[in-house]
């Protein structure tokens, strides 16, 4: 779309204002190309910055109530899905595909790994999608096969942490906590 449209809803004027400008940055910096579809989290883009866009969608279309982020938010998720280590046969450290972004910015041997606050952060925007959709009779028949199909794969990316998930009662988590640790 041209920066012309603003898909800014009935917002009051700071808030209309403050569209109008999400809008110009989407449309210039993206180059209305959606910004950064094909980027990995080898350098851990996607994490801290692919991540950040798909939260701007999500809150622009709480906002504006406009699908037109929605779609966008569509678009991007289903590249950064197709993008798991699992799905372009990505092998970490361990020489293990498995669902989730490897990293190789933060290691010292320069292998990936799947990180789980990388994994929260690039997931969160997915659970957050469904929840619109599943709370929403209007956007349910024509998102509900994509937010079931996050759903499963945000369940996916978790259940490959598993293994590094610690529950209490131990020397720093009560019965009812647990934590993540880093694998071994």
């Amino acid at each position: 779309p041209s920066v012309d449209k603003n898909y800014c809803g009935d917002l009051t004027d700071k808030a209309l204002e403050f569209c109008k400008i999400f809008n110009e940055i989407d449309y210039r910096i993206g180059e209305n190309k959606n910004w950064y579809l094909g980027v990995d989290n080898l350098e851990g883009a996607m994490a801290w910055t692919r991540s950040p866009i798909l939260d701007s969608y999500v809150l622009m279309y709480e906002a504006t109530k406009d699908t037109y982020y929605l779609d966008k938010l569509v678009l991007q998720i289903d590249d950064i899905i197709s993008l798991r280590d699992d799905n372009r046969l990505y092998g970490d450290y361990n020489g293990e595909s498995l669902p989730g972004w490897s990293s190789e910015a933060y290691t010292n041997n320069g292998k990936g790994m799947r990180f789980v606050v990388h994994s929260g952060v690039i997931t969160y925007p997915m659970v957050k999608f469904a929840k619109i959709v599943y709370s929403n009779p209007s956007l349910y028949k024509s998102y509900n096969s994509k937010a079931d199909f996050y759903l499963q794969s945000v369940n996916e990316v978790v259940d490959a942490h598993e293994s590094e998930w610690v529950t209490g009662p131990n020397e720093i988590a009560a019965d009812d906590e647990g934590y993540y640790i880093f694998p071994e």
